[in-house]
Parts: structure tokens; C-alpha cells; sequence
């Protein structure tokens, strides 16, 4: 499974401007990967806790399911390094199972399925940027 940005248009898994570059990619049926760059020379954070996807809130595969409800902390990524994350919305999560988000299966015909990410971004300066991400996945080998 493959994905592309489809706003802003970009036509590609990544998003890039002046400030900063965001790419998103499927990871099996559970989980997103989201790779965010920083492009400029002062320190970014991202608001893990106002990350928004499809609407929900998100995990990381690395949370327990004890401790996957405390508030995320801001990530600061320093000058022209990034920050790789494996997420899950939220609202998938069950006591003892993980629904999919997509299933592979429904792309045999081909067609696409669309989501959308708000990924928070707050500069030194103080002034957060919510970047709206959508995009699609599609099965690449029809």
C-alpha cells in the first residue's frame, strides 16, 4: 500500500514548504508512519496531545494500553533533524484489539481511501501552525 498527499496538492507522500516537511505512509492495516522534518535553523515542537486524525486522537506503537490516555508531551525537534512516529487513532483501540483503518483486501479492485491528519506545529516564536494533510492509500501494484 502506497499513499500521496492530495492537500495541499503535492502529489506525493510528502508535503514540504520553507519550514518544514511532512510524510505519511500506511504501515499494515493498524498503523500510519508520519516522518516530520524541521527546514528551519530554530527548534519546532509538534502538539502530539492536539494531533488529530480522521477526527481522533492518536496513539504511538510504543504506548501501553495503561498509560495510552495521559496527555502526549510536546516533541521539540531541533534545527534540520526530524522525528519518525508509528501511530493508531485512538478511537480503533479496544481492551484487548486494534481495528484496522483500512483493509488490504478492499484495494484488489483497485480505488483508494482517503484521511486526513491536523498535525500542530508551534514555532519559537510562539505562533502554532495546524497543517491539514490529506491523503490517500492505494494499492500500487494494480
Amino acid at each position: 500500500m502506497n499513499a500521496r498527499i492530495v492537500e495541499p496538492l503535492c502529489n506525493s507522500d510528502e508535503y514540504t514548504n520553507d519550514s518544514i516537511a511532512i510524510r505519511v505512509s500506511p504501515f499494515r492495516e493498524l498503523f500510519a508512519f508520519v516522518s516530520i522534518q524541521n527546514k528551519l535553523d530554530e527548534r519546532i515542537y509538534i502538539e502530539w496531545s492536539n494531533f488529530r486524525w480522521d477526527g481522533s486522537q492518536i496513539a504511538f506503537d510504543s504506548d501501553s494500553r495503561l498509560f495510552m490516555d495521559q496527555p502526549k508531551q510536546d516533541e521539540a525537534i531541533m534545527a534540520g533533524e526530524n522525528t519518525d512516529k508509528y501511530i493508531v487513532q485512538k478511537e480503533l483501540i479496544g481492551s484487548s484489539w486494534i481495528t484496522p483503518w483500512y483493509h488490504e483486501k478492499d484495494f484488489k479492485k483497485g480505488g483508494t481511501q482517503t484521511s486526513v491528519m491536523i498535525v500542530p506545529v508551534r514555532f519559537s516564536s510562539g505562533k502554532i501552525k495546524d497543517y491539514k494533510i490529506k491523503f490517500e492509500i492505494f494499492n500500487s501494484e494494480l
